[in-house]
């Protein structure tokens, strides 16, 4: 709680524009809308895919009634992962920075040392931080 009364007005307004995109409520109706208007090269939300996919593949059978395949869900699945395989057809046009991948690279240099140990340690000391000054 006291970490969110932290945030300013601008960067509260931009998490619930966030949260409203991301939120799985309406099967992420806003999200599946951003990813029609995506244009290629893009990074679309990974778990959107999975559910759909999973969603496809063991909400149908696999055989109709008279022992055939079932072509429609086949092609269900064709077309969900063709529409994946789009957004992959062209390459983004990076261009190399040397400054920022040295900054990176001495980051995680400077991390190897990071376990899970020290960071739960650490976010306990931030919780009794954040406990002691909200009972001020």
């Amino acid at each position: 709680k006291i970490a969110w009364s932290k945030l300013s007005a601008s960067d509260m307004k931009k998490f619930k524009e966030l949260q409203a995109i991301f939120g799985f409520g309406s099967n992420w109706q806003l999200l599946r809308k951003l990813h029609r208007q995506a244009h290629s090269p893009a990074i679309l939300h990974t778990g959107l895919f999975l559910q759909d996919l999973v969603g496809i593949d063991e909400g149908q059978i696999d055989h109709l009634k008279n022992g055939k395949v079932n072509f429609k869900k086949l092609l269900k699945l064709h077309e969900k992962i063709d529409t994946i395989a789009m957004y992959q057809q062209e390459e983004y046009q990076f261009k190399e920075d040397l400054v920022i991948q040295s900054v990176i690279n001495e980051d995680f240099k400077a991390q190897q040392h990071i376990d899970d140990d020290f960071l739960f340690k650490i976010s306990c000391s931030v919780k009794a931080s954040d406990q002691k000054k909200g009972k001020k």
